[in-house]
């Protein structure tokens, strides 16, 4: 056994299920269905190989068995920047998911100037499961790809109207009107909105249509429209924008977090404006800082986990993907009241009921 072990140390591929399989006496294809649970190994013999294997030293070469397989049990997730708050909140809760479905999560990330397309032609050679996509498009061609390589892709956190892939987002249209509706309700009059720094991404796009929608059916004018850059220091930028108007907003929409943390901010240090008496802001995804107490946001939470839920549920679905059919879900969103806005006394009290 020593002996073994010690020729084992030499090899530079390491030990095998051959070396295990030698040692413990019995074939290398038992090996295999040992450690694949398979029940026609007796429980002596599993327990047997095993031990042997830990003498060794021997760990399964999981990759080298998906080439057998066709299975690979990795999800890939391609995101975009990883200073988002939001994507750490996916990519936590993909990670934990997928290991509750035996499935491990490979990361990557698109690069500033990289098109989504560029990323997934990279993630196809790794033969994942599936793909979760979080930042961008990607091109009918790549969505075809997808398909001719057995590789579903579903996109997470925005819609796909313009392309052939199945999505997972928030009902971002519906939210958006909902807040708008009760701004309205407590008499705000003067509104605006701070888009994402890219006008053409779809959350934002949907958020600005549910709440111009509603202002604009309601007083007859749209809100005024700032971009914010999708940032802290963009959301403090364009509140100094809009702060400095004639026409001053007394209810402002941000489409993150974050953009409203840095309007807020803005608006009290160099407009001495009191939240909510002055202005009223209110934001989208319910970050952890969104609850501090010096900001006490009122926002739109992301049902986080039901949305990779059911895109793990997409990608696992063989007969959504033999049909080549691309499949839609809008998942609702939870608002979360707190001290950034005035809003309807029976929206107050029933949170404070609760």
């Amino acid at each position: 056994m020593r002996m073994t072990k010690a020729k084992a140390r030499r090899n530079p591929l390491g030990v095998t299920s051959v070396d295990v399989a030698r040692v413990a006496g019995v074939s290398q294809s038992v090996v295999s269905r040992a450690f694949s649970l398979d029940p026609s190994v007796a429980d002596a013999t599993r327990e047997k190989i095993f031990a042997v294997a830990n003498q060794l030293g021997y760990r399964r070469n999981l990759l080298a068995r998906s080439l057998i397989t066709r299975r690979s049990n990795l999800f890939a997730l391609v995101t975009g920047a990883l200073t988002s708050t939001l994507h750490l909140q996916f990519i936590e809760s993909l990670t934990r998911i997928a290991q509750q479905r035996s499935y491990r999560v490979l990361l990557f990330a698109t690069p500033p100037g990289q098109s989504l397309d560029e990323s997934l032609d990279t993630v196809l050679h790794y033969r994942p499961d599936g793909i979760l996509a979080m930042a961008g498009t990607p091109s009918e061609k790549m969505v075809r790809d997808c398909q001719r390589s057995g590789v579903p892709i579903v996109l997470l956190g925005r819609n796909s109207e313009q392309t052939a892939a199945s999505s997972v987002s928030c009902d971002n249209v519906a939210e958006a009107t909902v807040l708008a509706e009760l701004l309205l309700e407590t008499r705000h009059r003067k509104f605006a909105f701070v888009a994402s720094q890219n006008p053409a991404l779809s959350f934002s796009l949907d958020r600005e249509r549910g709440f111009s929608a509603a202002v604009t059916a309601a007083l007859g004018d749209p809100p005024v429209i700032e971009n914010g850059g999708s940032s802290y220091a963009g959301g403090y930028a364009a509140g100094q924008r809009l702060l400095v108007r004639r026409r001053r907003p007394d209810a402002i929409f941000c489409a993150s977090d974050t953009m409203a943390l840095g309007l807020m901010d803005v608006a009290r240090r160099e407009f001495g404006l009191e939240i909510p008496r002055d202005l009223s802001v209110v934001g989208f995804d319910d970050v952890p800082m969104a609850a501090w107490a010096s900001y006490e946001l009122t926002t739109v939470r992301q049902r986080v986990d039901t949305m990779v839920e059911i895109a793990a549920d997409m990608l696992l679905d063989r007969k959504l993907h033999a049909n080549k059919r691309a499949m839609a879900r809008l998942v609702p969103g939870e608002l979360v009241v707190r001290k950034s806005a005035r809003l309807p006394q029976r929206i107050v009290a029933g949170v404070a009921a609760d």
